[in-house]
């Protein structure tokens, strides 16, 4: 396998892109592609999908206008969700996504799912109602303890704007369409006293209260001028959803303004690992 190895590859990339030969981008997405084909083991899978999401900054930072980025994005979209769809076939994926429990809904007419949240809290099982709402306690009250990030309910124009950029965010998306939010930054930290967990940014139970919810996962936003990226998760422990939930956040996005080219989901998780390379990468094509 050919790994881009994201950073050193983004910067070739940069410096072509920024050169006006925007060649580069179709090919690098096939080589992309043939890896994650060719992908024996979830790393190298991962590592291939964070290649992709290191590809499409380093297209985000080039001085390319709004109009040729959307244009390029819009010829590439398809490549792309297929690259992102084969995080479905990720084994570590379709563990958890058989463990997801679901109950059919209906928003504004159309069939949909709402998820669950019957495996959070580290339970490798499904609980109770009653241990549901006993494990919820626990955490809602060490949360209100350690809180350093309080949610934000309602994404909409104005609150995308006060985002910020590369920090990847929960939510949950409730069955009234209604958005909640909150940075996801050291989630878990220990007590040096203690040794107990404290939560300072609100996980998937503390934004839907323990209700059922129609999408949960992350995003992470980019802007460069006029130009944005959104890349979206389905990831939550709590919740376990298919990643086609997704769509409840993906069409409040395009309602807002932002251009559906512009928005990319999987259901590979903004690990650490990702964030990490992704702000390195950031960094370096942004310095002068």
């Amino acid at each position: 396998m050919i790994h881009l190895v994201g950073f050193f590859l983004s910067l070739i990339l940069f410096s072509t892109i920024q050169a006006e030969n925007y060649s580069y981008f179709p090919k690098a997405l096939e080589v992309i592609e043939e890896d994650v084909k060719q992908a024996t083991t979830p790393i190298d899978r991962a590592l291939s999908l964070i290649d992709l999401q290191s590809l499409l900054l380093t297209l985000l930072k080039s001085d390319m206008d709004s109009s040729s980025y959307y244009s390029l994005l819009k010829t590439a979209e398809w490549r792309i969700k297929a690259i992102l769809a084969q995080s479905k076939e990720l084994p570590e994926y379709n563990k958890k996504r058989h463990k997801c429990i679901k109950i059919p809904f209906t928003v504004a007419g159309s069939p949909t799912w709402l998820y669950e949240n019957r495996h959070g809290y580290s339970q490798d099982r499904a609980l109770t109602d009653q241990e549901k709402e006993a494990f919820f306690q626990i955490e809602f009250e060490a949360y209100q303890k350690s809180a350093l990030n309080q949610p934000a309910v309602g994404l909409n124009s104005e609150s995308i704007e006060q985002l910020i950029i590369g920090v990847p965010y929960n939510f949950v998306v409730k069955p009234n369409l209604e958005v909640c939010f909150g940075p996801n930054q050291e989630y878990n930290l220990h007590d040096p006293e203690t040794n107990a967990k404290t939560l300072i940014s609100p996980g998937h139970g503390i934004l839907s209260k323990n209700e059922p919810v129609l999408a949960a996962g992350e995003f992470v936003f980019y802007r460069n001028n006029d130009k944005v990226l959104f890349l979206l998760s389905s990831a939550s422990g709590h919740f376990r959803p298919d990643v086609e939930c997704l769509v409840h956040l993906e069409d409040q996005l395009v309602q807002m303004g932002v251009p559906r080219e512009a928005i990319f989901s999987s259901a590979v998780p903004l690990s650490n690992l990702a964030r990490k390379t992704l702000e390195k990468i950031y960094k370096a094509i942004t310095a002068e």
